[in-house]
């Protein structure tokens, strides 16, 4: 019943223009980030290392403000038409519903991280520059998809709740603190307590050509605990949206 949902969403919005939008613009981020390493003059090994965190750590923090304006246009179809009538109608238990969507989202998310990442990789590897072992890059591409999994959940709630206006303001809150609590020495002790900065501070400590086993299993602990929230999440997230009341035109 799950995948029938799912994949009735992709049918629904298979040329939506939301999706199209965010694999053009993962695509011209690359470029882009290709474009700049080429123009710096010393692209010694240890430069080529930091070009990569730079990458994924820009692509952290661009995609997880990005979701918040990605969903609520991802389902303005379904609000424009009643409200999300057809949805709370179909006879299919709102649980799977939300799961559906949450399922939905994350697919279309490794889709988009997918194309940023080979697309670099691809282009850094055409020009000669494979310092950097595939192995890494594999190994933080898995984490910065589980770290970003994590708002998903928040998002569809607040889209539900508050449409554009509240998943925006809550995309701004979680970008900004992410970058002053992952990226300077605010947040050296407090960043463990917010999931939303996770990722952003794997790329900071996670230094290509630098990995270590410690630090690789620390953020992997992080990872199975950003996994057991997600969870604990989704049984939330379902019973309030299995409880809400919903107005439907």
């Amino acid at each position: 019943m799950m995948i029938n949902i799912i994949k009735a969403n992709f049918l629904k919005n298979r040329h939506s223009k939301v999706i199209i939008t965010s694999c053009t613009l993962s695509s011209m981020y690359s470029i882009l980030s290709v474009l700049i390493f080429l123009s710096y003059e010393n692209q010694s090994s240890r430069q080529i290392f930091k070009i990569y965190n730079w990458f994924f750590l820009g692509l952290v923090i661009l995609s997880q403000f990005a979701l918040s304006i990605f969903i609520p246009f991802l389902f303005t179809p379904d609000k424009e038409a009643g409200n999300y009538a057809y949805d709370l109608r179909l006879g299919v238990p709102r649980e799977k519903i939300f799961v559906s969507k949450y399922i939905y989202v994350s697919i279309i998310l490794l889709i988009v991280e997918l194309i940023s990442v080979v697309l670099f990789t691809f282009f850094e590897f055409l020009l000669g520059f494979d310092q950097v072992p595939i192995l890494q890059i594999i190994l933080l591409s898995f984490l910065v998809f589980i770290f970003l999994s994590f708002p998903i959940c928040i998002y569809l709630i607040v889209n539900y709740k508050y449409s554009y206006n509240g998943t925006l303001l809550i995309g701004v809150i979680f970008s900004l603190s992410g970058i002053l609590l992952g990226t300077t020495a605010l947040g050296t002790n407090i960043w463990h307590f917010f999931p939303w900065t996770w990722g952003i501070v794997a790329c900071e400590k996670l230094k290509f050509g630098l990995f270590n086993r410690f630090e690789i299993l620390k953020f992997y602990r992080i990872g199975v605990i950003c996994i057991f929230l997600i969870l604990i999440m989704l049984l939330l997230s379902t019973y309030w949206f299995k409880k809400a009341e919903i107005k439907t035109n």
